[in-house]
């Protein structure tokens, strides 16, 4: 039984069709029309300035922070919208994962998360081949799809992935298997300049087992993500 043909069926194949269509619409608006129009969700914090010489030292009257990464709604832009700067957040391993234990597995399991959606955030793999294990076909497929977008000038913003509940299952030799509650979100594809092209669906909440690798301390690997196959 495999943990990855039914992540691989939706997460990573599910809406490269909206990708493409959305790109030709945005192609043929080129040429006239109006102008793409930035939607604002920002924070703005003012300077500390007073009456009519505010700004005139030359200091920055204000600064635009961006969206917190789990505060991000796609259901506010539409293609052709320049979506505001998104925070971008860097796994960083939880102090669990030192341990080849019960919460070590869990720890790794969210970790496993952060990079899914880091590498899909940045198109950058460095992190996802660093926890990769040798036969994790899963992860191939990740970072298909994630070039798959970047060849056509997109990226995503904000989560693709969300991990809400996590528990140890059990464990065999060096794999131990973690039950997850994931939901997926919709998700935004925008192009350098941060403008939408495109989404790719959500599907909400579903039920998945998650299995990581320890063959020694503080070297958890991500093997596979499925369905629910142990129980």
């Amino acid at each position: 039984m495999s943990f990855s043909r039914d992540l691989s069926s939706f997460l990573f194949r599910r809406s490269l069709v909206v990708l493409v269509v959305s790109a030709v619409v945005l192609s043929g608006c080129s040429g006239g029309g109006d102008e793409p129009t930035e939607v604002s969700k920002t924070v703005e914090v003012p300077a500390d300035t007073e009456g009519d010489d505010a700004g005139t030292d030359g200091e920055a009257v204000g600064e635009v922070a961006p969206i917190p990464f789990d505060e991000f709604d796609p259901s506010e832009y539409e293609v052709g919208d320049v979506v505001p700067e998104v925070e971008i957040v860097k796994p960083v391993e939880y102090p669990e994962m030192a341990n080849n234990d019960e919460a070590g597995a869990e720890a790794a399991a969210q970790y496993m998360i952060d990079v899914l959606n880091y590498t899909y955030n940045t198109g950058d793999s460095t992190y996802l081949n660093a926890v990769a294990a040798d036969d994790c076909s899963l992860c191939t497929e990740i970072r298909n799809h994630v070039n798959e977008i970047a060849e056509r000038g997109g990226r995503v913003v904000g989560p693709t992935t969300k991990l809400q509940w996590k528990e140890y299952y059990g464990q065999l030799g060096a794999s131990w298997i973690v039950n997850i509650t994931l939901y997926y979100p919709d998700s935004t594809v925008v192009n350098k300049d941060r403008q939408m092209l495109g989404g790719l669906t959500g599907r909400g909440e579903v039920e998945r087992q998650i299995l990581v690798v320890n063959e020694s301390a503080a070297a958890w690997k991500f093997a596979s993500l499925g369905e629910v196959a142990f129980s």
